[in-house]
């Protein structure tokens, strides 16, 4: 929209990713206040997004997800600014009994809270050069053919182009239309678990076989992953996510901002880079900066 835009960066090496025509890059954190006061200065609009899925050491889904956001917007009530977006998460529910759901859920009450003129866009999974999404399962398919499926694979989710939420989060920035709304962004198409894998499959050109594992076996594996590893490759919460769907409801996204998205089929060709040992790097918890950082 033509706007210049201050992306905040956690660490000096992440500058690199941000470093394109009109972005100016600022390091700060959410855990810290004065950092961000800083960063807010002379700014007229502020985009929320940090949050972690996964907690690892003093970044708990209460420091980072709940705290964060709490500090991110008095941080910018003190710099004057008066309008913004909070990008949270299909299923986010103070009262669910999932952790990261309830903490996403007092992300948005903290930032309705706030006082500032917002609108909350809650996003199904994303895709997009560097996600941790359709990378993650491309690593499973490289490693394969066997492919372990956790539970039935049922589960279902609505990818949506990081491209397309990032059109979408500008629009509410600039729109009072859907103050004080949480809505929910989906892609065209509604797929379980066993589909999204089939579709990277056939992007990767790679035959799959499907080995269907009982949560209530793996729970104690993944126990011992997380006791035994700094990062496992899943966690118990990720775990007692897996049968809640992630799918939007309300007004779909062409409704809402007069453009279709796009699908993943055809769009996901970025998952041919996962080679074999990026594959296992992934699968050890640690996502090759290689892929992540675009």
């Amino acid at each position: 929209m033509g706007r210049p835009v201050r992306a905040i960066v956690r660490k000096p090496e992440q500058r690199a990713i941000v470093d394109i025509a009109n972005v100016e890059a600022v390091e700060a954190d959410v855990t810290d206040a004065n950092s961000l006061a800083a960063a807010m200065s002379g700014a007229s609009l502020v985009v929320h997004s940090a949050a972690i899925l996964r907690e690892r050491g003093n970044a708990t889904y209460e420091s980072v997800n709940v705290q964060g956001p709490q500090r991110v917007f008095q941080a910018a009530v003190d710099a004057g600014i008066q309008r913004g977006v909070l990008v949270s998460v299909v299923g986010a529910d103070q009262m669910s009994n999932a952790r990261y759901l309830q903490s996403r859920g007092k992300s948005e009450a903290a930032a309705l809270a706030s006082g500032i003129d917002l609108s909350i866009a809650r996003l199904s999974a994303l895709f997009a050069e560097g996600d941790e999404f359709a990378n993650a399962l491309a690593a499973l398919v490289r490693l394969g053919p066997l492919v372990p499926v956790i539970g039935s694979g049922k589960s279902r989710f609505q990818p949506l182009s990081a491209d397309d939420a990032a059109y979408a989060i500008a629009r509410l920035a600039h729109s009072p239309a859907h103050d004080g709304e949480k809505l929910e962004l989906g892609g065209p198409d509604v797929l379980d678990y066993i589909q999204i894998l089939d579709i990277i499959a056939a992007t990767m050109g790679r035959r799959t076989i499907k080995m269907r594992l009982p949560i209530p076996l793996m729970r104690p594996v993944i126990r011992i992953m997380e006791l035994l590893t700094p990062t496992p490759p899943a966690t118990s919460e990720q775990l007692q996510m897996l049968n809640i769907d992630n799918v939007a409801s309300g007004p779909t996204f062409e409704e809402l901002f007069d453009r279709p998205p796009r699908p993943m089929r055809g769009n996901i060709d970025y998952v041919n880079s996962v080679g074999k040992f990026a594959a296992l790097r992934i699968m050890l918890g640690r996502m090759p900066r290689s892929i992540r950082d675009h």
